[in-house]
C-alpha cells in the first residue's frame, strides 16, 4: 500500500505523544512492506521541503507561528491541502490516514484524495482538551483583561474544533481509537458508528525501553540517590494533568516517607507555578522538575523509578509514557481516568489509585511504598508490556485493519 500520513507535527521534528505515535507507526508499516509518506507541518526554516528518515519520506508544507487564533486554522487547512495538490499531480495514494482535524481536513477536502481510503486516528476530542484546559485555568488564574478576551473566544473555538473534527469523522472509512475509553468518547461526541471504530492501542519502542541490569549505576548517572524510594512522572505540564494534586500528595507522604522523592519530567505552561507550588510546601527536598528529559535520557530515567505515576485528573486518551516505563520494567501508579484505568486494571487494580485527590493518591503510594517494589511485578510488567503494546504487533493491527477495509 501506499499510505500517505497527515498530520501537525512527527517526530523527529517535534517531541510528543501524537508525534512520536505518528512517526513509529510509519515507521513499523513501512518495516512490512508498505511505502510511507508523512504529510506534516514546516516547524523550523533549518528543515527541508522533502527528506527520507528511517525509510519514510517527510513532505513538508510551509507553516510560520502565528498566534491568531483564525490564521492558525486557515494556514494548517491550507498549508496542508496545497502541499497535497502538488503530490497527487503525479502520484497515487491508497490509504490517507490523518491525526489532526485542520490538516486532514485539507486533504480530505481535496478532490485528489477521493478514490482513497480515509482513515482518522482520533487521539483524543481536540475540543474536549481545550475545554477541559480552559475551564481549569479560569479556576486557577486571576480575571486580567487579557484573561476575559480569551474567554471570549473559547466557545467558538470549541465550535469550530468540534465541527471540523466532526466533519474528518463523517469522511472517513475508518477510525482509529487507542483505548475502548475513546470508542465511547467517538460515540458520545462524534455519533461515530461503531462499525466504522477499531480500538488498536499506541505502542512502544521495545528495543529502546526495556528493563536493564544496574539500577544503582543509572541513579548515580542521573544524580539521583540510590538510598531514595523515587516516584517519576514526565507530562505535559498543563492543568489537567493531575500535577498539582500529586505535588500536594508529597506533602502527606513526606510525613511518613521521607526517603521519597517525586521527579517530574516536562514542559509546559505550569511550570512556573509547580515550581512556586514546592516552594510554598516546603517541598524542595523531596520534589524535583526536571524539565525536557532529553530522548536518550528518557529510557534511564523510567529505569532508575521504583514506580511510575499517572496522575491524571481529567481526560487520558492512551498514556504513551504509561507503557513506556512498563517496558522497562517499572511498574505504573495511576488514577483510573480514562484509558489507564484500562491498562492498569488488566495487570492489576492494585496499581489504580482509589481517587484523583492527593489524599488518594498518597495512600495509594504509601501502600507500595511500604516495600521494596517486588521482582515479579516488574517482570510481569515488562513482559506485558513487550507483548501486548509492541509496534510490531500495533502496526500488524493496523495493517490488517486497512486491509480489511480495502479488499
Amino acid at each position: 500500500m501506499n499510505i500517505l500520513m497527515v498530520c501537525n507535527g512527527a517526530y523527529p521534528d517535534e517531541i510528543g505523544g501524537v508525534h512520536t505515535y505518528v512517526y513509529e507507526l510509519a515507521k513499523h508499516l513501512g518495516k512490512l512492506g508498505h511505502r510511507l509518506t508523512i504529510l506534516t507541518r514546516r516547524t523550523a526554516p533549518e528543515l527541508p521541503p522533502e527528506e527520507k528518515i528511517d525509510g519514510i519520506r517527510y513532505i513538508r508544507y510551509e507553516y510560520h507561528d502565528t498566534n491568531d487564533p483564525v490564521r492558525w486554522r486557515y494556514k494548517l487547512y491550507f498549508g496542508a491541502r496545497n502541499r497535497f495538490d502538488s503530490l497527487v499531480t503525479n502520484e497515487h495514494f491508497d490509504v490517507i490516514h490523518g491525526h489532526w482535524p485542520h490538516s486532514t481536513a485539507g486533504v480530505f477536502d481535496h478532490p485528489g484524495s477521493s478514490e482513497a481510503l480515509k482513515v482518522y486516528t482520533l487521539h483524543a476530542p481536540f475540543f474536549e482538551e481545550e475545554r477541559i484546559e480552559a475551564a481549569l485555568l479560569r479556576r486557577d488564574r486571576p480575571l486580567t483583561f487579557r484573561e476575559v478576551v480569551k474567554r471570549m473566544w473559547v466557545p467558538v473555538s470549541l465550535y469550530e474544533k468540534r465541527r471540523r473534527e466532526q466533519r474528518v469523522l463523517k469522511q472517513s472509512s475508518l477510525v482509529f481509537v487507542l483505548s475502548r475509553f475513546m470508542k465511547r468518547r467517538a460515540g458520545d461526541y462524534f455519533r461515530v458508528p461503531q462499525d466504522k471504530l477499531e480500538v488498536i492501542p499506541g505502542g512502544v519502542d521495545t528495543r529502546r525501553f526495556r528493563p536493564v541490569a544496574g539500577r544503582e549505576a543509572i541513579r548515580e548517572k542521573l544524580g539521583i540517590p540510590v538510598g531514595r524510594k523515587l516516584l517519576l512522572t514526565v507530562r505535559r505540564l498543563v492543568p489537567r494533568m493531575g500535577l498539582k494534586n500529586i505535588i500536594a500528595a508529597m506533602e502527606i507522604i513526606k510525613e511518613r516517607e521521607p526517603r521519597a522523592l517525586l521527579c517530574i519530567g516536562g514542559t509546559g505552561i505550569l511550570y512556573d507555578e509547580l515550581g512556586e507550588m514546592i516552594r510554598e510546601l516546603a517541598l524542595s527536598d523531596v520534589v524535583r522538575l526536571l524539565g525536557f528529559i532529553p530522548a536518550g535520557d528518557l529510557a534511564d530515567y523510567y529505569r532508575a523509578a521504583d514506580y511510575f505515576i499517572m496522575p491524571t485528573e481529567f481526560l487520558e486518551g492512551f498514556g504513551l509514557s504509561t507503557v513506556e516505563a512498563m517496558a522497562c520494567g517499572t511498574p505504573t501508579l495511576g488514577t483510573s481516568v480514562g484509558a489507564t484505568g484500562e491498562i492498569l486494571g488488566d495487570i492489576d487494580e492494585g496499581l489504580l489509585f482509589s481517587g484523583t485527590t492527593p489524599k488518594r493518591m498518597a495512600e495509594g503510594i504509601l501502600g507500595h511504598l511500604a516495600n521494596e517494589t517486588p521482582t515479579h511485578l516488574r517482570e510481569r510488567v515488562a513482559r506485558y508490556a513487550h507483548k501486548i503494546y509492541s509496534w510490531e504487533t500495533v502496526a500488524k493491527w493496523v495493517e490488517e485493519a486497512l486491509l480489511s477495509r480495502m479488499s
